[in-house]
């Protein structure tokens, strides 16, 4: 199931941003939506915007405004279907890690991922958004995702609420326009403020 962002603020009403794979349509202008760039794998379907600010730069570019709305990641919930691997033993698809916080890294957590044995990233607390792709670290056939998170153990504990938390994910996704997409959550680790011990989590998945 694709991965959507959705608009989160004050009111009822909810937008949801739909992750499609659309051709790129030739000289087209971009469309930036609160500082977002709307491209080829961000798409904005069934909305109405009562009030906003509309503006066209010096290059025709389209930026749209609309106050008090706050744009956060929400992961698929339904467990990625295993596949087999490819029979000429070549990965077609692209792998990435994302990681994001809610509360500043007030989880205070930093977080080791390893990728079949190598470390490919230490995500640490208060790094905000991360988003890096691992397609190299991935081989057709089984793979193994580590997590190792541990507490930061200086300072004095900023919070004790489950909602602030640091996620990391691992999956088959796309790149573009600057922004990545994840559309097949493979592994993810959530810690949160709550947590106080080191957590370590582990999981396989198929390289396609």
């Amino acid at each position: 199931m694709p991965r959507t962002l959705r608009f989160v603020f004050p009111s009822v009403v909810s937008l949801v941003l739909v992750l499609l794979l659309l051709p790129r349509v030739a000289a087209a202008r971009d469309v930036m939506l609160n500082g977002i760039k709307l491209d080829e794998n961000l798409v904005l379907t069934n909305q109405t915007f009562a009030a906003c600010e509309v503006k066209f730069d010096a290059q025709g570019n389209i930026h749209i405004t609309a106050k008090g709305f706050k744009i956060a990641v929400q992961a698929s919930t339904k467990e990625p279907i295993d596949e087999p691997p490819p029979a000429d033993g070549r990965i077609s698809r692209r792998y990435f890690l994302v990681a994001s916080e809610r509360g500043s890294g007030a989880a205070q957590y930093d977080v080791d991922v390893y990728l079949n044995g190598r470390l490919v990233k230490k995500v640490r607390g208060g790094d905000g958004r991360v988003a890096i792709e691992v397609t190299k670290d991935v081989r057709a056939g089984e793979n193994r995702v580590r997590f190792v998170a541990a507490k930061q153990a200086t300072g004095k504990r900023r919070s004790s609420s489950p909602t602030d938390q640091l996620e990391v994910v691992v999956g088959e996704g796309v790149s573009g326009g600057g922004s990545v997409s994840i559309d097949r959550s493979l592994a993810t680790l959530r810690v949160t403020a709550a947590d106080t011990g080191p957590i370590t989590r582990e999981a396989k998945f198929t390289g396609r």
